[in-house]
């Protein structure tokens, strides 16, 4: 059980876990520190300066990111020292940041829009710099644009952290940028697209290749929902504007650090308009397929399952309400007399399991894969793939059994390339032998 301190923030008692950041621990009473560089579930680096804190005993103020609380702990947040301190980094920061705010994508949600707002920040008293650095937009995902960039690094963190390992600094001081090896566009790097970048920059730095001109974001209705074009089915945060969908954000709920999905979750979502959309039965005629009626549909698969039988199988997406997954399961027993059905959510664990909510990958610090093979390269199931390197590099084992090699076994802690029935039939002869058994 976790050990829970007393500290006061701003003339607030709180209570915080032994070990949090202030940052975290302010945010329990309601408390906002200014901060650029930090995101939750992450260890903080003090890059930014803007969350500087006094402590009562210490000299000098404190970088609250990386400060953990202790008991009888006094914190001061907005200080005339501190305030005055913030306002300097964001007068810098705003001397080498476009300043079209009026017609910036970004206008509303911009954290340093935000902070040159409470500081009254119109303009920099700074001398101007332009640094002119050539935007990406070679793509149609995203677009990089590093002029708008503040070199918080939160790109580049939460990329290593889930282990696709695109975005890095290059050059030093003010003039450095964040960038791909080499300078290459996104589409020669090696990225997958997830995006997880755009939601985590606080300016327009990174940003959804088609938003402009397509709404403000005051403007959208914002709608949490789970993405089902594979089993993960990872939380998604909808934004429409006048009835159609304009963009789709990683959804992660209240408290949780799952920042991921996939390109196709992201940005797929134009197929609900597309003018490729299928819109009638399609029947396989000389090796095409050819546009059918209904009827004709229906009575050749009709004759399919008859002739198939018991042996007939049904799998269908997990995008289906539990009554129509109980009809189809209904079915198949009743009707073509068959034990042979599934959904697409048995690709990431059992339904009980996913229902009752007790599988928490988040905090697992051991993770066996078997016959399976995660990819956010090839996007078969992406964001396991995230969740388990993201896992690792915080320190979780990793176990892989699998008759080849997949890619994520190389940074598996033991990697088992045999049958995957011998081995786990030995695995659980061996702790039989132990006496470890599982309820």
């Amino acid at each position: 059980m976790t050990n829970v301190v007393n500290l006061k923030i701003d003339g607030k008692e709180i209570r915080a876990p032994e070990g949090m950041n202030l940052i975290d621990a302010a945010e329990l009473a309601g408390i906002h520190i200014p901060n650029l560089c930090y995101l939750k579930g992450l260890k903080g680096i003090g890059a930014c300066r803007l969350c500087l804190v006094e402590i009562e005993g210490m000299k000098a103020p404190m970088i609250a990111c990386t400060t953990k609380v202790k008991e009888g702990m006094v914190v001061n947040t907005r200080t005339e020292k501190v305030q005055e301190v913030r306002k300097f980094v964001i007068d810098l920061i705003l001397s080498m940041h476009p300043l079209d705010c009026m017609t910036c994508t970004k206008a509303g949600v911009c954290n340093l829009q935000q902070y040159a707002y409470d500081f009254e920040l119109k303009e920099s008293s700074f001398t101007r710099k332009s640094f002119g650095f050539a935007p990406d937009t070679a793509n149609p995902f995203v677009k990089r644009d590093p002029d708008y960039c503040v070199l918080c690094g939160r790109c580049v963190r939460v990329c290593k952290d889930q282990d696709t390992n695109v975005l890095e600094f290059m050059g030093r001081g003010v003039g450095s940028k964040v960038t791909t090896a080499n300078d290459k566009p996104l589409q020669e790097s090696g990225c997958t697209f997830c995006g997880s970048c755009v939601d985590v920059c606080p300016v327009n730095a990174l940003l959804e290749a088609d938003r402009w001109r397509k709404g403000r974001e005051w403007e959208y209705e914002k709608v949490s929902s789970v993405c089902l074009l594979c089993g993960n089915g990872c939380d998604i945060s909808v934004s429409t504007k006048d009835g159609q969908v304009m963009k789709v954000n990683a959804g992660a709920v209240e408290g949780s650090t799952e920042r991921y999905i996939c390109a196709y979750g992201r940005f797929g979502f134009d197929c609900i308009e597309a003018d490729s959309r299928v819109t009638a039965p399609m029947k396989r005629v000389n090796g095409e397929f050819k546009e059918t009626t209904w009827d004709d549909a229906i009575e050749t698969a009709v004759n399919a399952l008859k002739k198939a039988g018991k042996n007939a199988g049904f799998i269908s997406t997990a995008k289906m309400l539990n009554e129509d997954a109980l009809t189809l399961k209904r079915f198949a027993s009743e009707v073509v007399k068959t034990k042979n059905i599934d959904t697409t959510v048995s690709l990431y664990g059992d339904a009980d399991t996913l229902i009752s909510g007790s599988a928490d990958l988040e905090t697992a610090d051991l993770f066996v894969l078997v016959d399976l093979n995660p990819s956010q390269w090839n996007r078969i199931l992406p964001a396991l793939d995230a969740i388990i390197r993201r896992r690792v590099n915080a320190g979780a084992k990793l176990i892989v059994i699998n008759s080849s090699e997949p890619a994520i076994a190389s940074i598996a802690t033991v990697s088992l390339i045999e049958d995957e029935a011998s081995a786990v039939m030995s695995l659980t002869k061996a702790l039989m032998d132990k006496g470890i058994t599982v309820d």
